[in-house]
């Protein structure tokens, strides 16, 4: 039964985070225009395969970008084995710490324009230079999601074979507001007008 908890935990999440990239690419049509162009460069107007993840190195940057804005598990919950202190304070063993990944991930002191959707701050060196412990949509440490690497392969080919076939945009003046549950929803769902394309943007 926990196991089968966890799966379902894992596909919810992954239903959320597409809910949010997409709204996000329906506030930023520039951001998703450059998606089309590299998905149509790397396919050239064929389905995507799973060889053609590797050429997609913009699409995984949005989907981080929107994992830092809106992450699947906004908090988390961790118990030191032992007495710590952090600064001035005394955190005795079995203390329940939570850890508030959603306010991380928009801290000022870690994030230029934190509220901002900027895909480029997933450049590889950008990425590379940033501290380890300030974007956490998949936890840290020992307890760090071993499906990591999956689950950000699943959500670009997700998200790149519907871009494929459709174009999505938000219900006009509508704002969803974030829910924290299990994962990270919007609490009144998120109304969208789906469109089919006539045919892929190439290059």
């Amino acid at each position: 039964m926990r196991r089968h908890g966890e799966r379902m935990a894992s596909a919810r999440a992954a239903i959320d985070e597409q809910t949010w990239t997409f709204y996000l690419l329906s506030l930023y049509p520039e951001v998703e225009q450059q998606v089309n162009r590299e998905i149509a460069g790397a396919t050239g107007g064929h389905p995507l395969s799973a060889a053609h993840l590797d050429a997609l190195p913009y699409t995984i940057q949005v989907i981080q970008e929107a994992m830092r804005l809106y992450p699947p598990v906004p908090l988390i919950v961790r118990t030191p084995r032992q007495d710590i202190r952090l600064e001035n304070e005394e955190i005795r063993a079995g203390t329940a710490l939570f850890v508030p990944i959603y306010a991380v991930h928009r801290h000022e002191a870690y994030w230029s324009k934190p509220d901002e959707f900027e895909p480029s701050r997933f450049e590889p060196q950008t990425a590379k230079a940033r501290d380890r412990y300030i974007y956490l949509p998949f936890g840290a440490g020992a307890r760090i999601c071993l499906g990591q690497p999956f689950a950000l392969w699943e959500a670009t080919a997700i998200l790149a074979t519907l871009l494929n076939s459709v174009r999505l945009r938000l219900w006009p003046d509508y704002i969803p507001e974030p829910r924290p549950r299990i994962t990270l929803r919007p609490a009144r769902g998120m109304p969208m007008r789906i469109t089919t394309r006539s045919r892929p943007e190439v290059i």
